[in-house]
């Protein structure tokens, strides 16, 4: 079996060359060789209007034009619209380093121009010289003038009494106006601080009537306890909610002068106690 791939090859003793036919070269569109390429930038056929994106694949005819720029070669490349198959043309661009359409399609975003520098003339060149040597000058004064500590306004010049005068009243008037804006701050963290301090003090009180009084009803519920027996009538008189409200008004004045807040109420209720105790033996002996 012979090999598929024969390096050496026969030649017959009468072969002559000469009567190979050549293919012909082709010409005109045929001669443009085929290339697989992306697109460069976003397109628009103006057949149909369909939107080519950017780097989207095609088979294109790549053609050598005779221009140049530089002794670049300017080369164009056709492709088809995947829509309705219309002839799109677009070529490089050496100059700018872009690509630029010829026909069949349009950029959907034209790239932003170079600005063109204008030209410097003589007479252009004199006036740029002089507001260039005015600059300097006015750069030199003001530094003369910061030096020796005189006022200087904006334009580099000193200030004259008046404007003295006038750039003082700002700055008192600025002054004047951030001493209001604190002011008005202070007054208003006071007025905070304050509602913040009669909270505390009412959360406080409000807690301390609730345990007098709960203080008060365990003594009753122990006084009643150690007794035995149910209290009478005049017992229930005397030991009734009055004498509780009682207790809790003595407990809030002695709050108001003085903090020492459970000395007071232990005291009256002790009292409490010991009438309890003579009015229940009282009752024990009448039976």
């Amino acid at each position: 079996m012979s090999e598929r791939k024969a390096i050496n090859k026969y030649y017959p003793p009468d072969f002559d060359p000469s009567k190979i036919k050549k293919p012909k070269k082709k010409k005109g569109k045929a001669a443009w060789p085929s290339v697989r390429l992306m697109a460069p930038f976003s397109m628009k056929c103006l057949k149909c209007n369909e939107y080519v994106a950017q780097s989207r694949k095609f088979n294109a005819k790549k053609e050598v034009t005779d221009k140049d720029y530089l002794g670049i070669k300017i080369i164009h490349f056709h492709i088809r619209c995947p829509r309705c198959f219309n002839s799109m043309v677009f070529a490089t661009d050496p100059q700018n380093g872009d690509f630029e359409c010829v026909s069949g399609c349009k950029r959907n975003f034209e790239r932003a121009k170079k600005s063109e520098k204008k030209e410097e003339n003589l007479e252009d060149m004199i006036s740029r010289l002089e507001k260039e040597d005015k600059q300097e000058q006015l750069e030199k004064e003001k530094e003369k003038n910061r030096k020796l500590g005189r006022p200087i306004n904006s334009n580099g010049e000193i200030e004259t009494g008046l404007e003295q005068l006038e750039r003082r009243i700002k700055q008192q008037q600025k002054e004047q106006e951030m001493d209001d804006k604190v002011e008005e701050l202070r007054n208003r963290s006071r007025k905070l601080e304050n509602a913040r301090r009669q909270m505390q003090k009412r959360d406080i009180e409000k807690e301390q009537d609730e345990q007098d009084e709960q203080e008060a009803r365990r003594a009753f519920k122990k006084a009643r306890a150690g007794n035995g027996k149910s209290l009478t009538k005049k017992v229930r008189i005397h030991l009734d909610m009055t004498t509780i409200e009682k207790v809790q008004d003595g407990n809030a004045a002695n709050k108001s002068s003085n903090r020492a807040l459970n000395v007071v109420p232990t005291e009256k209720i002790a009292n409490a106690i010991t009438s309890l105790n003579g009015y229940s033996s009282s009752d024990s002996d009448d039976e």
